[in-house]
């Protein structure tokens, strides 16, 4: 995907920039620094809950990406007026299918890709209409 380290970088940068402007009160409060820099309102437990808030948020951004782009399905369009109707699809294996395609009176045989969309024939569309005849109710339609 390329070099993730200007990104990593800008985040960094904006991570440092909320935590300071969110614990830029606490530096001006007398005791802030003291010996225990972990006790409530000081800098130190600031920054880190500012750091643990950005984590979390990054975190969910990217499993939302990722859940995005693994379950998306095509919406489902309906039936759509027009010339052009996909009779059969047919998965021949991961990322590769075939399409037999209706235009008006004519009938193609289409092979996709991730690359590419190749015409592979023309078909009669009375050997399509002698097919689905013979072929048994839920068979028409392999999408």
């Amino acid at each position: 995907m390329g070099d993730r380290r200007p990104v990593c970088s800008i985040i960094m940068c904006v991570a440092i920039l909320v935590a300071l402007g969110q614990s830029g009160a606490a530096w001006a409060q007398p005791g802030a620094a003291g010996p225990d820099q972990w006790s409530p309102g000081s800098v130190a437990l600031k920054l880190l809950q500012a750091f643990a808030s950005l984590a979390i948020v990054i975190a969910l951004i990217l499993l939302s990406y990722y859940a995005l782009r693994r379950f998306s399905w095509p919406a489902s369009s309906g039936p759509v007026e027009g010339p052009m109707h996909v009779i059969q699809a047919l998965t021949v294996e991961p990322g590769r299918r075939l399409y037999l395609v209706k235009v008006g009176s004519k009938a193609y045989l289409l092979a996709w890709s991730a690359e590419a969309a190749t015409f592979v024939a023309e078909v009669d569309p009375a050997d399509i209409a002698a097919s689905q005849a013979e072929a048994p109710v839920g068979d028409a339609h392999d999408a």
